[in-house]
């Protein structure tokens, strides 16, 4: 089989020591795995969401739009890549937690969908919005709305990928125990496709 679901049993995340344990939960899943692809992929977003935090600052501080600003075209090309995950939400969103819920997990589920709908404009509006400063009519109002866009993502995706890692993809490790299960699964997500900056699997940052 193309993807093994695990080494060894999947290692249970104590509140008290999450990174550990998810660094052994991590190492326990072969390359390749649903799982695995998609916390690779929240590292690459975790990173994503740190140049936001660094980039916005140097933003807010310009006292007007300067043509070719190195800092505004960092902040579309992070708004392009925001944007870009949206296939890893549709792998969860489609694959992954219907799974989950077939097997009555449905509580994180459904609070997940509710936050991805929630990051879903915003990060859109911020991709328009850096798309057009050259051409927005009031600079500071610019700047006042990727400020608050980009706050709100950071910290908030931050936190979304948080609860996933350390509590919905260990519960589904242990609720989906089949090989083929997973094989299935991993076909669906492939059916659907990955991010640009997918690790392995994209076409660069």
């Amino acid at each position: 089989m193309e993807t093994e679901r695990l080494t060894k049993p999947v290692p249970a995340v104590r509140p008290d020591r999450v990174a550990e344990d998810l660094e052994e939960l991590r190492a326990s899943l072969e390359p390749g795995h649903p799982i695995d692809t998609l916390y690779r992929e929240h590292d690459e977003i975790l990173r994503f969401l740190d140049l936001l935090e660094e980039v916005n600052p140097r933003i807010q501080r310009l006292a007007a739009h300067e043509p070719g600003n190195r800092d505004l075209a960092l902040l579309k090309h992070l708004a392009e890549h925001l944007v870009a995950a949206e296939k890893h939400h549709a792998r969860e969103e489609d694959v992954l937690f219907p799974a989950l819920e077939a097997r009555g997990l449905t509580g994180p589920t459904r609070v997940m969908r509710v936050e991805h709908n929630q990051f879903r404009p915003r990060k859109h509006r911020l991709l328009v919005l850096a798309e057009n400063a050259a051409t927005a009519p009031d600079f500071a109002a610019f700047q006042t709305e990727v400020d608050e866009i980009a706050r709100f993502i950071a910290e908030n995706l931050r936190e979304h990928i948080y609860k996933e890692n350390a509590v919905l993809y260990p519960a589904a490790l242990r609720l989906i125990t089949g090989d083929a299960d997973w094989e299935v699964i991993k076909e669906k997500c492939d059916a659907i496709g990955y991010c640009c900056f997918t690790p392995g699997k994209g076409t660069g940052h």
